[in-house]
Parts: C-alpha cells; structure tokens; sequence
C-alpha cells in the first residue's frame, strides 16, 4: 500500500525525475531523452491546442506503468488532472480527458492481461507438498449458507420473498450477529444492487429491517447497471475497492446483463465476468433469480433457476426459497418460509429451515421467528 507522506501529494515543482542510475536498472535508459523531452514540455511549459490530446495521452501511458492499478483511478487521475489544468492551454474538457484516461486505462489493461496469458505458467503442487498443507478455517460468509469469496445464488418464483430474505441475511452480515441465533457470520460491509423494486418500499423496508445497521449496508437503485457493460463493470469494481464493500447482492440477475438467458455461451460470459469481479476484489457475490414456469406436479430443484443451467454452475450454494403469505388474526402479514440448500460447494447441505416474517402495518415494523 503507497500513501504520499504526510497525506499530502507534492506540488509539480517537487517532482523530480528519477535518477539516471535508476533508470538504467529499470531498461528504461533508451527511453530516457524522450521521457525526459515529454516531462519538461508539460512541466516547465505549455501544451497548446492542437497536441492536447496527443500529449496528455503519451503521458497517460507512460504513468500507468508507474502506478499499481489500484491507484490508477485515484492518485493517478487526480494527477492527469492537476497537469490538465495548470499547463494545457486552454485545459482539456474533462469528459473528453475522462474518455481518453479510461480508454487507456482498459488498453493497458487488456494488453497486460493478454501478455499475462500468453507467459502463464502453471505450478505443480506434489504429493509431498500436499501432505504438508494445513487447511484453513471455515470459508464461509454466513456458516454453511453463504461462501465467502464466490459466487452465491438464491432463487424462487416471483413474489416469495427473495429480497426480503436478502436483506434478513444483509443484516447479519453487516452487523456480524449470528443469523437466527443458528449460522456464524463474518461482518462484512454490503452493497445491494436492487433493480427490480420502486425506492419507496426499498426505503421502507431498509428502515424496518436494516435499521440501526445502516452504516455498513448501501444501496443502488432505480438505476440501470449491466455487468456487461465495460464502464458499469469498471465502476463496481472500483467502488468495491474504495468503500470496502466485502459483500454485493445483485437483485436481480436477469437485470445485470444484456445477454441472452437460454445461451450457454453467454451465461458462461456473464459468470466469467462476476468471477472476474470476485478475483479482483475478493468480494462475496449473492444474487437473487427467479424459476422458470414449472410444469404441472414439477417440484423445484436447482434446474428450476429460468434459463440455461450455466447461470448456476458456478454458484458455491443455491439456495430455493418459498414461500406463502396469510394475514394472522391481528392483521400482521406472515410470510411463512421455507429455505433449502440445493448446492453446496462442501459436503453436507444444510436441512432445510423455515421461518415466519411478520409485518405490522400499523407500526410499520418488521420481525422473524426462526422454527
């Protein structure tokens, strides 16, 4: 981790350039006169119309080299733009700064990424070294429900409850307390991508259930976000990193992406995508989907989840959720649940469980009873 020292970033003037000695230790000798040539033409003058965008870019290049990736959308843009301002002449517009600095950013990152691959090794571990590995501890988010660090899927027929169970689990999780007195959780702050429900009930429902838990559960909503989409991916990715989320519930999945749902093809794109997201921010993912409509006397299984079955083959639990709803002799709405893990990436799923969620209307409250 780099910070600037003493949490302030040095005026132009106090950047020198590295040491030639340095330099040579770096190969970058052969490129020092024109490096040299291009920092004293941004720092010790102006950049004029006409070669903006030219130079601006030469130097975006050169510094993304310079910088870790995490900086790149942090340090490294708030210096573009330092430099922007103070010596082009007249300063770039920012949206096209911004769409310079991001297009970039994704070459570089494409081009380290195919050259990556392309000296990949693979290393063996022998029967020796295995003997002597030590396993770690429980890998889970919430005991046995919810993996941490992997994909995570909970699915049901429309209106049965997923979003309400979601936020149940969000509120263990953000506050680390265990699920129903039952399930060790790790505390985790949580993002909840919700593209389905209007603000309003959202609104209502995070102050009945998330209530004094709120610091560690944020929200998107009304909202389009496609994790197909280059900038909606980067976004995620990097607000991740920066708030610190270590969970992230897509609500629901059908909305994150513009592909087709009945492609195996383009399932496998859109996990790629989310596994990718988990690599790169070691984030937990849960995401909510519904059933396909099911045949008369077809009981719910995993294969119930609509579309091709790549949308749950990389889910380290799936957990069928239903659910029927009656009003009790005092008013209060029960929602009487019943949850069943039908894939766990260990051995032994858990029973499956069912809990009634009670809401008041009148006292706009909402609360649970594990049976």
């Amino acid at each position: 981790c780099y910070e600037w020292t003493n949490g302030v970033m040095p005026t132009l003037d106090e950047i020198e350039f590295l040491p030639d000695e340095l330099l040579g230790e770096l190969n970058l000798t052969d490129n020092k006169n024109s490096e040299k040539k291009l920092y004293e033409g941004i720092l010790n003058g102006e950049i004029k119309e006409g070669s903006r965008n030219s130079t601006m870019a030469s130097l975006i290049g050169k510094q993304l080299k310079l910088f870790p990736e995490s900086e790149w959308h942090t340090n490294l843009w708030s210096l573009i733009q330092v430099l922007n301002q103070e010596h082009c002449k007249p300063p770039l517009p920012m949206p096209e700064l911004e769409k310079t600095f991001k297009s970039i950013c994704n070459s570089e990152r494409a081009n380290t990424s195919k050259t990556s691959s392309e000296k990949e090794t693979f290393k063996v571990v022998t029967g020796q070294e295995m003997m002597h590995i030590k396993p770690g501890g429980k890998p889970y988010l919430v005991d046995q429900l919810i993996y941490l660090r992997t994909i995570n899927a909970i699915t049901a027929d429309t209106g049965k409850g997923k979003s309400l169970f979601a936020l149940i689990l969000v509120k263990h999780i953000a506050s680390g307390k265990k699920l129903f007195d039952v399930f060790e959780t790790q505390q985790k702050k949580v993002l909840i991508l919700d593209q389905e429900m209007d603000g309003d009930l959202i609104a209502e429902r995070y102050q009945e259930i998330i209530g004094e838990d709120y610091k560690n559960v944020d929200y998107v909503y009304e909202q389009s976000w496609q994790i197909t989409d280059p900038a909606s991916f980067e976004w995620l990715r990097d607000i991740i990193i920066k708030n610190g989320y270590g969970c992230v519930v897509l609500d629901t999945f059908t909305n994150i992406h513009s592909s087709d749902e009945n492609s195996s093809n383009d399932m496998k794109e859109v996990n790629r995508l989310l596994l990718q997201l988990v690599k790169e921010t070691d984030v937990t993912l849960i995401y909510l989907h519904h059933h396909r409509k099911l045949m008369r006397g077809e009981k719910a299984t995993q294969s119930a989840s609509r579309g091709s079955t790549e949308i749950g083959a990389k889910a380290a639990s799936h957990l069928l959720l239903d659910s029927k709803r009656e009003k009790d002799r005092d008013g209060n709405i029960v929602t009487s649940m019943t949850i069943e893990q039908v894939k766990a990436r260990r051995p032994g799923s858990i029973e499956a469980m069912s809990l009634n969620v009670i809401h008041n209307p009148e006292s706009k409250t909402t609360t649970w009873d594990y049976l």
